[in-house]
């Protein structure tokens, strides 16, 4: 399957497994050069730096496995919480690749979290409230701590978002759990606070 055919989940995935990649072997390479750099006799270097690259291997091996299963890849546990997950996977990866806004992808149905070795994905339609919020900052400058040569202020601009996140339990019965999230540094919050408003109308959006 290519890559342009593959959904938005699919390819997180995929990401996430590689980057997990480049980790272990960064660790490796790191963990040989200390030995080679900290260690004299050849031979037991030679042995550290082996059994260094076995451990790596295996760490590898072990958290790759637990990934490569689709049912049990923590993005797809994660959305368990909805029932049957099949749903939300689909609703995910037919979502496009959305906007970026901050640390958020934007999707049709979905905002999705990326981070380096994982992503994390809250339904639209749990949204509750959705507001800016400016953050002032005073930054006062001395002279060897002493001194005072004068200050400056700054305003950083972002979007906090309250979520009604369910969780359906074994015996059927539907858990609503709270969660609050803030988009950092965006340089234009009310567009995209209209933005989320267009594909989640039923979230409050500002203070009115």
């Amino acid at each position: 399957m290519s890559g342009s055919s593959r959904g938005y989940l699919d390819n997180q995935i995929r990401r996430c497994n590689r980057n997990l990649l480049i980790t272990i072997i960064g660790v490796g390479l790191l963990w040989c050069a200390a030995i080679w750099w900290l260690e004299s006799n050849v031979v037991y270097a030679i042995m550290l730096s082996v059994l260094g690259v076995a451990l790596c291997f295996l760490w590898y091996s072990i958290v790759f496995a637990r990934r490569r299963d689709y049912g049990i890849h923590p993005m797809i546990k994660r959305l368990n919480r909805f029932g049957d997950s099949t749903v939300a996977v689909n609703s995910i990866n037919n979502s496009g690749q959305g906007r970026r806004w901050g640390k958020f992808n934007l999707l049709s149905d979905w905002f999705a979290i990326p981070s380096f070795l994982d992503c994390k994905f809250l339904y639209k339609k749990e949204l509750v409230w959705a507001y800016e919020k400016g953050t002032t900052t005073t930054t006062h400058y001395r002279l060897n701590f002493i001194i005072p040569l004068g200050s400056s202020t700054s305003t950083s601009r972002s979007v906090v978002m309250h979520f009604r996140c369910v969780q359906k339990k074994a015996d059927g019965s539907v858990v609503a759990k709270p969660k609050v999230y803030e988009v950092k540094d965006i340089v234009d919050p009310q567009s995209f606070l209209l933005e989320i408003h267009a594909t989640a109308p039923q979230a409050r959006i500002g203070y009115k």
